[in-house]
């Protein structure tokens, strides 16, 4: 074993397990977050360097290396959180994911319309924090039922209770 081990804390890789069905969208020059898993409040940002072609039998993860500059506050050998930006949809309809329901492979929400539920099918994309981006079905300024959707029969009178059902 070494008897030490030297790190310059100004350029830190780090090392990042990515699930492997994800790892396909994950390339060399993409944007990364990294937040030490001590300290949430800390924001590093990076970039993806490397992707490693296969997949960890300990972790059972895929690996991305990232470089990580201004490592203030991040040690050596640190566990850390990591969002790896793979793309950018400035215009894309994002919905809560509990907003989304599903009836076997299809999936719906109930819009709010005059004062109606009215059960409209969807085509779903990407999903982050929470959110579900909708590729069809729901268009900007459409109101999504959130809470209580599950009961909900398309036709059914509904009431909107204040500051809530606007997608983000």
């Amino acid at each position: 074993a070494p008897l030490a081990r030297l790190a310059d804390p100004r350029s830190l890789s780090v090392r990042v397990g990515v699930e492997p069905a994800d790892i396909a969208q994950v390339a060399a020059g993409q944007p990364v977050e990294v937040r030490p898993v001590y300290r949430n409040d800390q924001v590093l940002h990076g970039r993806v360097s490397e992707v490693v072609g296969q997949v960890d039998s300990t972790t059972r993860l895929a690996q991305a290396i990232v470089q990580v500059s201004h490592t203030q506050g991040l040690l050596p050998g640190s566990t850390v959180r990591a969002v790896i930006e793979i793309g950018r949809r400035p215009a894309a309809v994002v919905v809560p994911r509990a907003a989304i329901l599903r009836d076997g492979d299809t999936a719906y929400v109930f819009l709010a319309r005059q004062g109606t539920a009215r059960r409209v099918a969807v085509q779903t994309g990407s999903e982050d924090d929470g959110f579900v981006e909708v590729t069809r079905g729901v268009s900007p300024g459409d109101v999504v039922v959130v809470e209580g959707n599950y009961v909900l029969e398309d036709g059914m009178r509904i009431t909107l209770q204040p500051n809530g059902g606007r997608a983000p």
